[in-house]
């Protein structure tokens, strides 16, 4: 059976009335039989030639033959419409959801490291510029280095020499 439907079943969906064709229990009166049989699920069952010609469709076999035996073919009137639904997206959790700009105590990290709390965040607008500015002391911290006192002292107004050592060691961070 599995061989007749691999090569010929395609062949009898195209007909524009068959809407699919599988073995089932050959029905009688609306009752199964019992006896296995080749389905013809049909869109519009009717008998006489007229209205088979009209559907654009042919009459289907009483019986068809699969390697040597007479197997009994049925045809079941059932029409099939669409039962899909709309299925919203998953709304990101609180947790994960992506901030611009980013805010103080939102916890930062790549995925391969864990992540780590950014507090007291200052976001200044220059221009077209978005500087972030941190605490010394958190990037000393986590440079685990020293600023000149010059630099901590000053209100960010220190020469690009006394501070280019010190920023080196920054920007090799893992924030």
């Amino acid at each position: 059976m599995r061989k007749f439907f691999r090569n010929k079943g395609a062949d009898y969906l195209d007909d524009p009335n068959v809407s699919s064709v599988g073995v089932g229990y050959k029905h009688v009166d609306g009752k199964p039989t019992g006896e296995l049989a080749v389905q013809f699920t049909v869109n519009e069952k009717v008998s006489e030639l007229e209205a088979l010609e009209a559907l654009g469709t042919s009459p289907h076999p009483e019986s068809i033959t699969v390697n040597g035996v007479k197997v009994l073919t049925d045809v079941i009137e059932r029409s099939y419409e669409p039962a899909f639904h709309r299925v919203p997206e998953a709304a990101t959790p609180p947790r994960k959801t992506r901030l611009d700009p980013i805010v103080p105590g939102v916890s930062v990290g790549h995925t391969s490291v864990s992540a780590e709390n950014l507090d007291q965040l200052e976001v200044l607008d220059l221009d077209e510029f978005r500087v972030f500015q941190v605490p010394l002391a958190e990037i000393e911290q986590r440079a685990l280095l020293r600023f000149p006192q010059a630099m901590r002292d000053a209100d960010l107004q220190v020469a690009a020499e006394t501070i280019a050592e010190p920023l080196d060691s920054v920007a090799a961070i893992h924030w």
